[in-house]
């Protein structure tokens, strides 16, 4: 896991941009449960994708979710909403 991690890290050194890269950062970023990670790796992915695609809207789903996993974790969900 360390090794493919400082591939894709590598990867995106030489091009901050490279699609295939950002993904899987933004997969590990994920799995590691660093929600916020994953979603600037994704976020920056989204620019470079067609809109309307299959593969963008895979990924803003995934973005989707990082977001509200780190604005959960940070306590900015919706339990930290004032009561109404």
């Amino acid at each position: 896991q360390k090794r493919a991690r400082a591939q894709v890290e590598a990867a995106l050194e030489l091009d901050p941009q490279e699609e295939k890269a950002l993904e899987l950062a933004g997969l590990a970023a994920y799995q590691r449960q660093e929600w916020a990670q994953a979603a600037f790796y994704w976020r920056h992915l989204l620019k470079r994708l067609p809109p309307g695609s299959e593969f963008y809207q895979d990924i803003e789903t995934a973005l989707k979710q990082a977001r509200g996993k780190a604005e959960h974790a940070a306590g900015l969900g919706e339990a930290a909403s004032p009561p109404k």
